[in-house]
Parts: structure tokens; sequence; C-alpha cells
């Protein structure tokens, strides 16, 4: 118990006397008991002999003002935990020298100011460690760790930040609004860490903390999609064009799995204006489709390729998917004439577009004869042969189709009776498309 009261009498003595040692010089009146006792302790530190530097820190810590030596508090930290883990006598001993401990961080903050933020870092951390019940205090604590710290914060603090709000939610001491605004507030400085160009362990580090941080708040019961729109949507109508934070909603909302919202939409609307690029216009076609919005989807799959740099392959395949969903919206024109487009422009989709065409032309409504109106058949057939040799993999589906649609060639007898036989050019106008074909028969 006297080494405890000398810590914590030193403590007092330095709240007194600061200012006055700062004027007296690096190792303050007592430069020479000072100088000496920083020699005695390290050597028993550094030995990791915690228990015979304790004494001598103390007395380091007596007679140097604050300015002697930065490592007086930091190796004051292990002292201290070494004895808080190893004391053994009354509780509110221990307690006293968890004070002491927690002095060091603001002591080391104060008077090195270019390393505040670690200080009060593992101030955050002492306090998370031996006050865990302290919510309120920790709360508040974290808040100005956060705002001191700016984007150079230790991504566990904003963790810390998140599972204390979600912890006081669960006791009724915040309410879900306070839970979903803090996450509004520390999600964009995660993702800011995240993006920092670092390698090795500190990123391996700042990815697992950032996934922990979402995992927390998707499941801490209150993410609904419905309160994250009430909570941003006033946000996102007071952002005036800052890209930032419609980038925070709408990844926020993304990650919640709340992409259906008008919000959203609005969101990647807004982005798409103030910072074009194929994603967002991407990301727009998606949105409208679900939505039913077949023209608004078209338009902006169609800026999406338009606007790619992602290079020939990605945009022969975004072209191949705008043929393939005019089709199954009914448009055959714009279907037709995009597949054509691929075939002349990306060779590595020509068998699928090949494939896609061959489909056209069974869907198609022919008007006229017995012949003119299976003769859309030949056509598809021709397409299902090319599909199928420009990409082999579609072989298998290529030879279902053509024995399927080689099942309404007309019968031999009824091209008999319009002047044609089988191997006979033949040429076709159709819903906006012409080929020509070959003739071929159905024999009895």
């Amino acid at each position: 118990m006297k080494k405890i009261s000398i810590v914590l009498s030193v403590f007092v003595s330095l709240m007194l006397v600061g200012t006055v040692s700062f004027a007296q010089g690096r190792f303050g009146k007592d430069s020479a008991d000072c100088v000496n006792y920083l020699n005695f302790y390290r050597d028993y530190f550094r030995q990791k002999n915690y228990k015979e530097a304790a004494p001598l820190w103390a007395k380091a810590l007596k007679y140097c003002p604050p300015t002697a030596s930065q490592y007086l508090y930091i190796h004051g930290q292990k002292i201290l935990k070494y004895k808080i883990a190893n004391y053994s006598g009354a509780q509110e001993g221990k307690e006293k020298l968890i004070d002491s401990l927690l002095m060091l961080s603001r002591i080391r903050a104060e008077y090195y100011p270019k390393y505040k933020v670690k200080a009060e870092e593992n101030y955050v951390f002492d306090l998370v460690e031996y006050r865990p019940e302290n919510d309120s205090q920790i709360f508040s604590v974290l808040d100005s760790v956060i705002n001191e710290a700016g984007e150079e914060i230790n991504p566990d603090i904003l963790v810390f930040k998140m599972q204390r709000a979600i912890k006081m939610y669960k006791n009724k001491e915040l309410d879900e609004d306070k839970v979903i605004d803090v996450y509004g507030k520390i999600y964009p400085i995660m993702q800011k860490l995240t993006q920092k160009e670092t390698t090795g362990k500190v990123r391996e580090h700042i990815l697992a903390a950032s996934k922990v941080l979402d995992n927390a708040f998707i499941s801490s019961g209150v993410a609904s999609c419905d309160n994250l729109e009430k909570i941003f949507k006033p946000r996102f109508d007071a952002a005036d064009g800052n890209a930032d934070i419609i980038k925070t909603i709408a990844k926020i909302l993304s990650d919640n799995k709340c992409t259906d919202s008008d919000l959203f939409l609005n969101a990647i609307m807004s982005l798409d204006s103030l910072e074009p690029s194929s994603t967002s216009a991407y990301m727009l076609y998606q949105l409208n489709s679900q939505k039913g919005q077949f023209k608004e989807a078209m338009k902006y799959l169609e800026k999406a390729i338009e606007t790619s740099t992602e290079g020939e392959q990605k945009i022969g395949e975004m072209a191949m998917e705008l043929a393939s969903y005019a089709f199954k919206n009914g448009d055959f024109t714009k279907a037709f004439s995009t597949a054509r487009n691929v075939i002349d422009k990306y060779p590595a989709e020509e068998g699928k577009a090949d494939y896609l065409i061959a489909s056209i032309w069974a869907s198609a409504k022919c008007n006229g004869n017995e012949i003119e109106k299976r003769a859309k058949y030949w056509v598809a057939v021709d397409y299902l042969v090319k599909a199928k040799k420009a990409d082999p993999t579609l072989a298998d589906e290529c030879n279902n189709l053509i024995h399927e649609y080689s099942r309404y060639f007309p019968k031999t007898e009824d091209a008999f009776m319009y002047n044609l036989t089988d191997g006979q050019s033949y040429k076709i106008n159709c819903s906006g498309m012409s080929a020509s074909t070959t003739v071929r028969t159905i024999k009895k």
C-alpha cells in the first residue's frame, strides 16, 4: 500500500507544480535525482523485471517533471498493468492503481501533443479493459478521441464506439436513432481507412475491423431498411451535392440490402449526375430494371456501355446483356440490332449473339402464307449452327433447339405447292428483320 500511496501523491504534486517544473528545464529542479532514477528503473524495465522497476519508477516520477521523458509514462503503463494484474489487496487499492494508470495517458497527451492521439487511444483501451461497466463515460470519451484523431484513428476505436452504442441500446440507454446516427458518423471514417494505401498486417487489421463494425451494426436489430431510410433521407436532402455524403448513404443502404428503396435509387441517380461513371449508370440500369422501368433501364445500360473504360471483354458482355434485356422485354428490333452490333464488334460474344438472334427469329410474328410463317425457323436454325461453331460451349443447347425448331419446318408437299424444294435459296422479311436462308422440309 505504501508504494501505491507514493504513486498517487506524485500525481497530485505534478498537477500542482507542472508549469513551474517546465520552466526549470527538461529534468526539473531535482535533475540529478531525476536522471538517476530514470536510469535505475530502466535497467530493471529492460529485463522485464517490473516488480523491481516499480519503486524506482515511482521515484523517477516523483523527481522528474513531465518534460523529462515521454517513456516515463509509456513504461509506467506496463509497470502499473503488471501491478494491477498481480494485486491481491482490497479492491479500493486496485481501483487507485487503475486511476493512476488512466492518469498517465492524460499527462502524456497534455505534455506530448505530437502523440496526443495515441495517448488518448491508450486511455480508451485501458478504460474499456479496466472500467468496462462505465458505458456512458466510455461512450463520451470515445467521441472525444474520434473527433481528435480524425482519419488517423485506430480502427479498433471505431469498433468500440459501435459496440458501446449497441450495448447501451440493449440496456435502453440509447434509442434506435442514436445507434444509427453513430454508425452513420463512424462508417465514412472507417471507409477512408480501408481506402488508404496500406499493406501487410496493418491492411489486414483495418479490413478485419471494418467487417466487425458492419457485422455489429447489421446484427444490432436497428438496421432495418425503414429505419435507415428514416435517418438518412434528411441527410440526403441536406447533402446539397456533397458526393462524399451521398456515397456514404448509398454504401450503407447497399451493405444492408436496402437497394429497393427510393432513397437508394435517388442517391445513385444523384451520384451519376455529380460524378458520371459506367458503374453508376450500370447500377441505375439494375435498379430501374427491378422496378419494371424498361425504358429508363435501357437508357442507363446504354450509357454504361458508352462510358465504360473496362476493356473490350466487359463492354461486349454489357452489350450482350443489353440485347438480351431488350429481347426479354419484347423489343425485338432493339434486341436484333444490338446483337448484330455485338457480332461485328465483340468476337468473344459472337456465339451468344448468334444464339440470341436465333431465339429472336423463332419468337417473331411473321405474316403471310404457310411457308412465310414457317420460314423463320430456317433462319433460327442457321443462327444456331453459327452459334455452336463460334462458341462450342453452347453446342448442347443449340442442338436441342435445332431439333425443336426443325419440327416446325414445312412439309415437302406444302413447299412444293409454292414451287419450293430443299436446298433452294429463300429471302424472308419479318418483324423489321430480313435474312437469306435455305429451304428445308419435313419428309414423310
